[in-house]
């Protein structure tokens, strides 16, 4: 096979939609092979392949959007079943230009100068369309316009969300700078600067192919050569051009004429440069080295062409030029070629003959070895038989000589792709598909609208690359699906280009499912298009969800306005596919058979799914039809099914991976409501359930056998974050986070940070009254200490400790009661202000009195409260502003007698109590433990305490961001944690410094 350039539409069948071309066209080919014979005979290897293209192969981009229409069906005939018309022949200053034509790409002579350039179709002198990957613009200052080649700048969008062609589609740009007012710069980039439609865009070179470059000259010849296609009025020529010297005249077009005079000169070098475009500085270069000599075969590189399976060249002889032949008297001419051809001869007259009994057809596939023993010595040329000769011969008494390189092309006469049909996702990279030259009948081809991204090998056609598009859904998972025909062939084809056919479905990574949701959240607004709406939303890692109503897009995003949102939404699910996605089943009339069926089993892009149960035996299968061993008669035509488990189940497959399930079937549904799940996000639909499992359902109602049912597509969770941090949410800060020193509900009871000990000292009370009333009298401290002396009201001798608790009871002034354990003595104190260490070995206890009015509530952990708050309040010149607890200014006395004495004869308690009434205990008695999920489109707030701050730990460590002023909102973005984007935006890079 030849195949060097490749040409390339996709054919769309919506009504309204045009062809969307994705051709970016490929001049080169086998252009100017020129063989120098080196002094020790080695042969040059070719350095004349040319290819303007620094990538492996061409990045298809996305299409504007058409008219929207449902999908049609349409038959190819096969490419080479009919006869390819030959080019035509072109007048002088005419060059060629293609364009596809039914199955084939057909060419027409243009002679609208530099109109041609880029263009397939003309009329009256002017361009009406330009060929694929190029685009009608307007020179700045000049007025006159042309197709160049042309890239949007990518992910551009303005102030609106819209993109290229979404101003393209609206009319704003036809290939000339907008109006004024119209061409406004969004992040410094305007219309005119980022759009091809606009007069902007990147601009590249149109590709110029000078016919000169690939021939071989005879002295005498007239030359007529316009370049292919003519793209400038002006021409540049560099130093060192031995044109005018060998008798030939550069035009302004870039034709080159003349008649080549007798010289010295065996080569004409010429470097020239084409002007496209003298505003914007757009030139192209052409390099000719061509060889002169006394005769020549017209050709650097003389091709005996095979089509397809055809036995002999389309040409067997190609004919010696010279100048008056007839008269040169030309004679012994000597055929010299290395490494030898054996299917190559020469005729007395001088003329190459293909030499039918030593010729060998190359019928290998392309870019195979030829396999023949006559041909073992010979080299390939791009998978063609080749030699380099040297023909010698007799003019009088000299010898003169041409050099040439001959080679064996077969040509196909179509191809197909090694996989018919291709399903790809974005962001994902296509394996790659590798196009076969197609020799037999019978395949048909399927033609349907829409717009593609990959990348195109032009010298092997395969298809490759990771799809990075930006596809318009307004619910559920865009797909579009295309139909790509391409030419096949380089300038050597002197017939119409055969072409391929392909087929791709592509389907987008993101999908939108509807979800229901209520409270404060962050949003942004935007007036744009619903597809831009979406658009700008996953352009954000930490947009979770979008809502579109009146023409406003509201997106949630970390770095938003608060707004209370009480409806519908839809939520982003990255990583959308069968192969990765689950599936919540809701069927309220049986809701044992609800839950997530995550993927079992992935095969030939289809899944099957499971749901667990409470025991291995009681598992769920959702499967195909095709993966159904045993499917009941009611079931007939049902496309999925819902199964028990059975321990058969893939035992008896005879394909890799692919599924069998032989379990009994529980329910079937008619409906494909898998692929409706993923199209629209979620999917509503009837499944019968068998009269078998209605009868041995363990209900106390057997469920009627039609269920509806609710298939949606199932957005992951964000896992509870795990660092040391107070989460909230936007409207309750911190209510996920119970500090030690705050009070706690039923909710926190037995959960971290409450301490067993506070837990079990709070009674159950049967009518919901959790950690909220009166409490017993206190014990302050333990050990050799007693209150001031002044403040005593009564002593007594001989008392048991209920005793002296009633003792105090009695008096009204006193609050406070000591009881000496070793004695058996008690002592009333109506104030214990100042705590003293008697000196002695004893052991008192002092209590306070509970308060006769008020209700209090339980701290979570006392003795961590104090550690970390308390204490530090009470030795720091700026007191904590949490609320006293009952009796702190006994305990902060007795712990300072033991910081002053610098040791612990005796415990002293902490706060335990605080005033249930008080603003900050309500605060506490209603939080609740973070869940150990959040679901998708969640917001939280995230914090340190009071006595630290947070801080972002960026690059490894050497480097720190903060600390942050307030709280960071974090959103939960498809199961990951995102916060404001930049350097608080990793919630695992937070962390709480003293």
């Amino acid at each position: 096979m030849l195949l060097r350039f490749l040409l390339l539409h996709v054919a769309a069948v919506a009504a309204d939609d045009t062809i969307c071309n994705l051709q970016k066209q490929h001049f080169g080919g086998l252009l100017g092979l020129q063989r120098d014979l080196e002094k020790d005979g080695s042969r040059d290897r070719p350095n004349g392949v040319q290819d303007l293209w620094s990538r492996p192969g061409f990045a298809f981009r996305q299409c504007p959007k058409g008219t929207s229409s449902q999908s049609k069906v349409q038959l190819l005939a096969r490419p080479h079943l009919k006869d390819l018309p030959s080019k035509p022949k072109c007048l002088p200053k005419e060059v060629l230009i293609g364009d596809f034509v039914g199955d084939s790409y057909e060419f027409s002579c243009c002679d609208a100068g530099e109109q041609c350039g880029g263009c397939r179709a003309v009329k009256d002198g002017a361009c009406q369309k330009c060929a694929a990957g190029y685009v009608m613009q307007t020179i700045p200052v000049l007025g006159t316009s042309k197709c160049f080649v042309c890239d949007d700048v990518p992910n551009w969008h303005d102030m609106h969300g819209q993109s290229c062609a979404d101003l393209q589609k609206l009319g704003m740009c036809s290939g000339a700078w907008p109006k004024e007012d119209q061409d406004v710069a969004f992040q410094g980039v305007r219309p005119s600067e980022a759009c091809c439609a606009c007069g902007g865009g990147s601009i590249y070179p149109t590709p110029v192919y000078m016919p000169l470059q690939s021939k071989s000259l005879h002295f005498g010849q007239n030359i007529d050569e316009t370049p292919s296609p003519i793209t400038a009025g002006e021409q540049m020529v560099a130093p060192g051009c031995t044109l005018a010297s060998s008798g030939l005249e550069l035009g302004k077009d870039g034709r080159i004429s003349g008649e080549v005079t007798m010289s010295n000169q065996t080569v004409i070098k010429c470097s020239t440069v084409s002007v496209q475009d003298p505003v914007r500085g757009i030139v192209a270069n052409i390099d000719l080295s061509v060889p002169v000599s006394t005769f020549s075969y017209g050709q650097q590189t003389v091709f005996f062409k095979f089509w397809g399976l055809d036995r002999t060249p389309s040409r067997q002889i190609v004919r010696l030029r010279s100048k008056n032949r007839r008269k040169l008297k030309l004679t012994s001419f000597q055929l010299q070629c290395d490494p030898a051809c054996p299917w190559l001869s020469i005729t007395s007259k001088g003329d190459l003959l293909w030499n039918s009994t030593n010729g060998h057809v190359p019928h290998g596939r392309a870019g195979s070895p030829v396999a023949s023993d006559d041909l073992t010595e010979v080299t390939t040329l791009a998978g063609m038989p080749s030699c380099s000769c040297q023909v010698l011969a007799t003019l009088q008494t000299q010898q003169v000589s041409t050099q040439f390189l001959a080679a064996q092309a077969r040509l196909w006469k179509g191809a197909v792709w090694d996989v018919p049909s291709i399903v790809a996702r974005i962001s994902t990279e296509i394996l790659e598909v590798p196009l076969l030259e197609d020799l037999g009948p019978g395949l048909r081809w399927y033609n349907r609208s829409g717009h593609l991204a990959f990348q195109l090998d032009p010298s092997t056609g395969a298809i490759s690359g990771t799809p990075r598009l930006s596809l318009p859904a307004t619910q559920g998972r865009a797909e579009v699906n295309v139909t790509c025909h391409v030419a096949l062939g380089g300038p050597f084809y002197d017939q119409a280009l055969p072409v391929a056919i392909f087929h791709i479905r592509l389907l987008d990574d993101v999908c939108w499912v509807p979800r229901n949701i209520s409270g404060h959240f962050r949003w942004k607004e935007k007036s744009v298009q619903e597809p831009q709406c979406l658009q700008t939303c996953r352009l954000r890692d930490d947009c979770a969800a979008v809502q579109y109503k009146e023409d406003t897009c509201r997106f949630m995003v970390s770095d938003g306005k608060e707004t209370f949102l009480d409806g519908q939404v839809l939520v982003r699910l990255n990583n959308c596919s069968e192969q990765d996605a689950s599936l919540n089943l809701a069927v309220p009339g049986a809701q044992y058979l609800q839950g997530e069926f995550g993927v079992m089993n992935f095969y030939q892009n289809d899944a099957s799914y499971s749901r667990a149960g409470s025991l291995p035996e009681r598992q769920l299968v959702l499967g195909r039809r095709a993966s159904v061993q045993r499917i009941p008669e009611s079931c007939a035509k049902s496309s999925w099914f819902l199964l028990h488990i059975n321990t058969s189940d893939f035992e008896d497959s005879t394909l890799i991976n692919a599924p069998e399930f032989f379990g009994d079937t529980i329910a079937c549904i008619d409906s494909d409501v898998v692929s409706k799940a993923f199209k629209h996000g979620q999917d509503a639909f009837d499944l019968r359930l068998l009269p078998r499992e209605v009868e041995s359902t363990p209900l106390y109602d057997q469920p009627p056998a039609l269920q509806h049912g609710t298939l949606a597509l199932g957005v992951p969770p964000c896992e509870k974050p795990s660092q040391d941090l107070l989460l909230g949410t936007l409207s309750e800060p911190g209510i996920y986070s119970l500090h030690p020193c705050e009070c706690f509900g039923a909710a926190y009871a037995s959960v971290e940070p409450v301490h067993e000990d506070s837990d079990a000292a709070v009674p159950r009370n049967p009518q919901g009254y959790f950690n909220n009333g009166s409490v017993s009298d206190q014990l302050l401290f333990s050990g050799p200490y007693t209150c001031e002396e002044s403040a005593s009201v009564g002593h007594f001798s001989h008392l048991e400790m209920d005793e002296c608790q009633r003792a105090c009871a009695s008096k009204s002034e006193c609050q406070f009661y000591l009881f000496g354990k070793t004695a058996q003595t008690c002592t009333l104190f109506q104030s214990c202000s100042y705590i003293q260490d008697v000196g002695l070995q004893i052991t008192n206890e002092v209590y306070g009195m509970s308060p006769e009015f008020g209700s209090y509530c339980r701290i979570a952990n006392p003795e961590q409260c104090w550690q970390e708050i308390k204490r530090r309040s009470m030795l720091s010149f700026t007191p904590s502003n949490l609320p006293s607890c009952l009796f702190q200014e006994q305990y902060e006395a007795c712990d300072a007698l033991q910081l002053l004495l610098g040791k612990q004869d005796g415990p002293c308690s902490r706060c335990q109590y605080i005033d249930a009434s008080s603003a900050f205990a309500a605060v506490g008695l209603k939080k609740v433990p973070p869940p150990e999920d959040f679901p998708s489109a969640s917001q939280i707030l995230v914090s340190c305490n009071d006595t630290s701050r947070m801080f972002s730990r960026l690059q490894n460590g050497l480097r720190w961001e903060g600390p942050m002023q307030g709280d960071a909102t974090f959103t939960c973005v498809s199961g990951e944690w995102v916060g404001e984007l930049g350097p608080w935006q990793y919630l695992t890079n937070l962390t709480c410094q003293a």
